[in-house]
């Protein structure tokens, strides 16, 4: 499996998986996320106001992207990263390393 950060718009990434982390009740209302649930055709926000999905940390929500959306990746991995004060860097690879370990039983070529 090839995990790797890529720069730029998100949306053009070409991966089988895109991960994204959400912190603790982050809402799907303004931001990264407001973007990524458009660019989701609004699977982001329903997951995320059903309250299955808090964005505790490792808690994680594996979404099935429509073909005719605004993301190249199938797949949407939302991996929760706790509280936002908290966050630093060795969240990053808490975050990186919860995606792969989820991914892997995914059978995910690649991940982004």
């Amino acid at each position: 499996m090839n995990v790797e950060g890529i720069p730029g718009p998100y949306q053009e990434v070409n991966a089988h998986a895109l991960a994204a982390a959400v912190f603790k009740n982050e809402k799907a209302d303004d931001g990264f996320l407001k973007d990524l649930d458009a660019a989701s055709g609004g699977l982001v926000k329903s997951v995320i106001d059903s309250e299955e999905f808090k964005g505790k940390e490792g808690e994680t929500a594996y979404l099935h992207l429509p073909p005719a959306g605004g993301l190249k990746a199938r797949r949407l991995l939302l991996v929760g990263v706790g509280e936002k004060a908290e966050y630093n860097a060795a969240f990053v690879s808490e975050f990186a390393g919860t995606a792969a370990r989820f991914l892997r039983g995914k059978n995910a070529k690649s991940i982004a």
